[in-house]
């Protein structure tokens, strides 16, 4: 009879779990593809974002901060797609960084909003 009685709530207890399971496998290693695939399909003035962040990584903006790449604007009146930065874990800081990637030149110029610019 004891049987009888906890099949239902360790049945929905299993359910629970696994959907639960399901759910972070998915957010952990499905979701960040599925991300970077997006990123690949935006272009801005000739130049692909996925190209523009790796431009950003292989440059002196990863030395300031942590580049914010779901955050982006392409400016197409001054050639560039700028990028945000957080620069708190890096540098303690709370001032706005930005990391602008030139679509013409590829050139790479950070922007610190406190009024320091490099």
């Amino acid at each position: 009879m004891n049987r009888e009685r906890l099949f239902l709530p360790v049945t929905i207890l299993f359910i629970i779990c696994a959907f639960a399971f399901g759910f972070i496998y998915f957010y952990k290693n499905i979701y960040p593809i599925k991300s970077v695939l997006s990123k690949k399909d935006i272009v801005c003035n000739g130049l692909p974002l996925i190209e523009a962040i790796e431009l950003a990584k292989s440059s002196k903006c990863i030395n300031e901060g942590e580049l914010e790449e779901d955050r982006f604007e392409c400016d197409r009146e001054n050639d560039r797609i700028t990028i945000p930065m957080d620069g708190s874990k890096k540098s303690n800081t709370l001032c706005p960084i930005y990391c602008h990637i030139d679509t013409n030149t590829k050139e790479i110029e950070v922007e610190w909003l406190c009024g320091e610019l490099e």
